[in-house]
């Protein structure tokens, strides 16, 4: 929404009204009954069609915008953290931000496959440096949570915590 021109009081509200369950869509019923070919548990529809127009994201008003935006999305095919910039990103880029192995599959752009990069490097602060950046705005959405809780759902996530995190604290180290 910020890469999209809008305020910030805007996006405080829109989140706020935000039905976190728009973040679910399913894949065919039929799908789950063969799981050793099962991509993810869901698809990207539900953020496509329905939390991109609630927020009002539009990647052409990102695209046009010219600010010194990024988005660090894992390039699967290269096994790299690719930085692309606001007038070069896709609709897919955005999608496979938050495309989390297992919950959701990866998305391809042009010729290579893209995930959430929160495995590997969730933030570029550093290449924000050497393009020359004196000020970051770092919107940072990964809990850190002191207690290691039981479930699988929870651990996934402290796995998460623990890669993102890791990696934020060691840019912070270097920068």
């Amino acid at each position: 929404m910020l890469a999209s021109g809008h305020p910030v009081e805007k996006i405080l509200k829109k989140w706020k009204g935000l039905n976190f369950n728009h973040f679910t869509s399913l894949i065919p019923f039929k799908e789950y009954f063969r799981p050793w070919n099962l991509r993810a548990l869901g698809d990207a529809d539900g953020i496509r069609d329905k939390v991109l127009p609630y927020f009002e994201v539009k990647v052409e008003k990102i695209n046009e915008m010219k600010l010194p935006v990024t988005f660090s999305v894992c390039n699967f095919t290269m096994k790299t953290v690719d930085t692309i910039p606001a007038d070069q990103v896709e609709e897919n880029h955005l999608l496979a931000g938050v495309s989390l192995p297992i919950l959701m599959p990866a998305l391809k752009v042009k010729k290579d496959w893209f995930i959430d990069a929160v495995w590997v490097k969730d933030a570029n602060l550093l290449g924000a440096v050497k393009r020359g950046a004196e000020e970051i705005w770092l919107i940072w959405g990964i809990g850190n949570y002191p207690s290691y809780l039981s479930g699988s759902l929870n651990q996934y996530v402290h796995s998460i915590e623990m890669s993102a995190n890791g990696a934020l604290f060691e840019e912070f180290e270097q920068i």
